[in-house]
């Protein structure tokens, strides 16, 4: 039988699916030589009907394929086939990867992407479905700018595993490539979900609380993923310093002073504690008006340092303040003293004669000024005791008696100086003024006594010793 007859029996041969396949591989190479490439697919797809191993079915396809192109210069037709390759083994990336090139040459892409799509929502391997929605993605993004339908494979692949770090880092890049900072947020809070080390979760809640104190401009809830970094770790200064400019910003003022004191008792250093403490003073002072509170806040930090500028400089403003200047002064006092400042010490000492309300404070705050100014001072007590007047025994003087003495029958009595005059037989006499002759005196501690009896008794003593010596 010639070989043209020959070939011919062999391809009635096809239609018997019985004998089809051994028929083909007979017919293959005959048509291969002949060139006679259309023959070639038609023996090669009646191999591939029959193939069982998927290895095979690919390997069949794909020259297919390649007599498309290489042969039939039919593009279209060898793209289709070695699609149809690429799905009986979609796990063969070297395929996927000559379907990425042929897109790439002639913008293919969409077909590509419909492809994988396709294959990850059908195949049941969990690993490879996963794979094909970030090719899906991938192509969707980068190559067709089609940015939604990007999202939805990456979210079909998170349906997947819902803390897939990778798959998260690429919706991360996508979300932060676009600008979409809501979008973002939200696959941060599932990167959050999926850590289970403290330091990893406090790290992604610190870039949600950035992104929406500085992108989203919501410092609320910035201020609520701060507090959050801080129910992990009570210690966070991060946090801690983060939360301060956001209280500061929404005008949270009592919430800010508790954030500072929380501050305070968790640092150990003196000179951050200053600057904590000087924050806390004018919190209070500028921002809830308690400014007593404020005071004594600069009180403790000159305490532990007296030449504070901060602090001395707040107090001395507040000098200015007729409300809070004593307190203010009385702080300083010492700290002025012990500096040598004169000509400030004169100020404080001048407010507070201003202030005192007992006159004895008041003179001795105007005899500090004195010495300071170089001026000699008597001493007020002793200058008064000096001028008062000095009765003698036998001198006469003129009282009103006042109330009863302490001994029977005594009267008391009282000079302008105030020195107390003890009255013989004067008990009767209270209310009245009368004439007394100065029998003695007593220096106290509490002071000078006269004692005395009056005049006329006194003339009537007299004149009985006169008569007495008479007789003699």
């Amino acid at each position: 039988m010639p070989g043209g007859d020959r070939a011919r029996a062999f391809e009635q041969l096809l239609d018997d699916d019985e004998v089809a396949a051994e028929a083909s591989q007979v017919l293959e190479p005959v048509y291969e030589m002949s060139e006679d490439w259309t023959h070639y697919v038609n023996a090669l797809r009646v191999q591939h009907r029959f193939a069982s191993e998927p290895r095979q079915r690919l390997q069949l396809l794909t020259r297919v394929a390649d007599t498309y192109f290489q042969h039939l210069v039919d593009t279209e037709r060898g793209f289709m086939s070695l699609c149809e390759a690429f799905r009986e083994m979609p796990s063969d990336t070297a395929t996927l990867q000559r379907l990425e090139m042929l897109a790439s040459e002639h913008a293919l892409f969409e077909a590509v992407a419909e492809l994988t799509g396709d294959l990850a929502a059908s195949v049941e391997d969990v690993s490879l479905s996963r794979s094909l929605w970030i090719t899906t993605a991938r192509i969707h993004e980068s190559q067709l700018q089609n940015m939604e339908a990007a999202v939805s494979a990456y979210r079909k692949a998170l349906e997947v595993d819902a803390g897939d770090f990778e798959v998260l880092g690429l919706l991360d890049a996508l979300y932060r490539g676009a600008q979409r900072w809501h979008e973002l947020v939200g696959v941060l809070r599932a990167r959050v979900e999926a850590h289970s080390v403290p330091d990893d979760k406090i790290g992604v809640l610190a870039e949600m609380a950035r992104i929406h104190a500085d992108l989203l401009d919501e410092a609320d809830q910035s201020i609520v993923l701060q507090n959050e970094i801080l129910e992990i770790d009570p210690t966070n200064r991060d946090a801690l310093s983060a939360l301060d400019d956001l209280l500061a910003r929404q005008g949270l003022w009592s919430d800010l002073v508790d954030n500072v004191e929380r501050q305070l008792s968790m640092n150990d250093d003196p000179h951050e504690q200053t600057v904590l403490l000087l924050r806390l003073a004018e919190i209070r002072e500028e921002r809830l008006g308690s400014t007593d509170s404020a005071i004594e806040i600069y009180r403790d930090v000159l305490a532990n340092d007296a030449s504070n500028p901060a602090a001395l400089g707040a107090l001395e403003r507040l000098l200015e303040s007729s409300e809070h200047q004593a307190a203010v002064a009385d702080i300083l006092e010492p700290i002025y003293k012990d500096g040598g400042a004169s000509a400030r010490l004169v100020d404080v000492y001048e407010i507070q004669a201003h202030h005192a309300t007992a006159p004895e404070r008041r003179l001795e705050r105007f005899n500090e000024i004195a010495k300071l100014h170089n001026v000699s001072v008597l001493n007020v007590n002793e200058l008064a005791g000096a001028m008062r007047p000095v009765y003698l025994p036998g001198e006469e003087v003129m009282v009103t008696i006042v109330k009863e003495g302490k001994e029977p029958g005594q009267g008391v009595a009282y000079l302008d100086d105030g020195t107390m005059v003890v009255v013989e037989e004067g008990r009767d006499r209270i209310g009245q003024d009368v004439d007394l002759v100065v029998t003695s005196t007593l220096q106290t501690s509490a002071g000078r006594m006269i004692f005395g009896r009056f005049a006329q008794d006194t003339d009537d003593h007299d004149r009985s010793a006169e008569r007495r010596v008479g007789k003699e």
